[in-house]
């Protein structure tokens, strides 16, 4: 399985049958290679990938750059991302305590990933989002994070969460 990973991170095998990633990826959480795992969903065709068993991996170990990935290659979704990290941050910042390294990494991720969607580039890897898709991001991207409230506001939320 391990000898696929030069193979995936070079672009020169990006269609892998799907029976095969899901044993890539089960070996390589077992064996405890998640960045280098991560590193390799980025560069795989989301059509190669059991998006349930990636997806519940990528929340548990705080992948956001392959569960970005997921949302915007495999389903054109460049607002669920913001939708279900922006609240891991605010969670943090609610305690009051100095935030960690991984949700400073976090903050960073996003505010990259935002300035990407706002500027036509694809996130995490280089290159554009799809000319069709691109004023459609753009403005979803800028109305999301200008919204008054979030999706599944509370009472006590304050004005413009997301900012």
């Amino acid at each position: 399985m391990e000898s696929l990973e030069p193979w995936l991170l070079n672009d020169r095998l990006s269609a892998v049958p799907p029976s095969i990633t899901q044993q890539f990826v089960s070996h390589y959480e077992r064996q405890g290679m998640l960045e280098a795992l991560e590193a390799c969903i980025v560069h795989l065709n989301v059509a190669s990938l059991d998006i349930d068993q990636v997806m519940r991996l990528c929340r548990a170990n705080g992948l956001y750059d392959a569960m970005i990935h997921i949302y915007n290659r495999g389903l054109k979704d460049y607002i669920t991302p913001l939708e279900e990290l922006m609240p891991i941050l605010q969670a943090a910042l609610a305690t009051g305590k100095q935030l960690t390294d991984n949700h400073i990494a976090l903050g960073n991720k996003l505010l990259v990933y935002i300035s990407c969607c706002l500027a036509g580039r694809a996130y995490p890897l280089s290159g554009d989002i799809p000319a069709e898709d691109n004023q459609r991001v753009k403005h979803e991207v800028f109305k999301c994070i200008t919204c008054l409230h979030s999706k599944n506001a509370s009472d006590s939320e304050h004005s413009y969460p997301y900012l």
